[in-house]
């Protein structure tokens, strides 16, 4: 039996390891299914969890997401600076990178007439 092998670029490689975490980031969940290996290994050092699989790791995955909505900020603003056009619209506003290179969130505000919500 030959074993087969496939060269891939360093580009190509990288953009194989960003793709699952920019479709997580998107709540794409079929382009992150699409992105990982039936035994993919998911090491999670903060919280000292490891999955292994796909629908493990889709559970996981699922839940943080839950927890945090707006976690597509992340892979959006990698390499960005203040004053470079990098904004988001959130679940509670839209989230952009100020001056100082920190994450704000100008919030949407409402004011309920007649028991009815009207964006102010």
């Amino acid at each position: 039996m030959t074993a087969h092998s496939t060269m891939l670029s360093p580009e190509q490689l990288i953009d194989a390891a960003r793709a699952p975490l920019l479709a997580y980031g998107h709540k794409d969940w079929k382009a992150v299914e699409a992105s990982i290996t039936p035994d993919y290994v998911y090491d999670e050092v903060a919280t000292d969890r490891r999955v292994k699989g796909l629908d493990a790791v889709m559970a996981v995955w699922r839940g943080w997401a839950t927890a945090f909505p707006d976690s597509v900020l992340a892979p959006l603003i990698a390499g960005k600076s203040a004053g470079q056009a990098t904004e988001l619209d959130g679940m509670t506003g839209t989230l952009h990178i100020d001056a100082h290179n920190r994450i704000r969130r100008d919030l949407n505000w409402a004011q309920i007439k007649n028991g009815v919500p009207a964006a102010m």
